[in-house]
């Protein structure tokens, strides 16, 4: 895999000798990534373009403008009172 595409933030699936694990990129540094493993159990903390396995996912977040809710006070309507005798 090439990580032309892979940025800061972003989750890649790694593969060194054989254990899978996911990672959250801390830096990328030519053709080897720093990396925090997702599980508390690795200690492997670098991976080379080699080592990436074909997953990655790119942190994005909602474009703004896109929240149909964006006039909403947040309360939620519950319909009329009605009282109880």
């Amino acid at each position: 895999m090439t990580l032309k595409h892979v940025h800061r933030d972003d989750v890649v699936e790694v593969d060194i000798k054989g254990r899978r694990f996911g990672a959250d990129v801390e830096d990328v540094d030519g053709s080897v990534l720093r990396i925090r493993p997702l599980s508390r159990n690795i200690s492997y903390r670098h991976a080379s373009a080699r080592q990436i396995v074909v997953r990655h996912w790119r942190l994005a977040g909602r474009p703004r403008g896109s929240d149909s809710r964006s006039g909403s006070s947040g309360s939620i309507d519950s319909g009329p009172a009605t009282s109880r005798v």
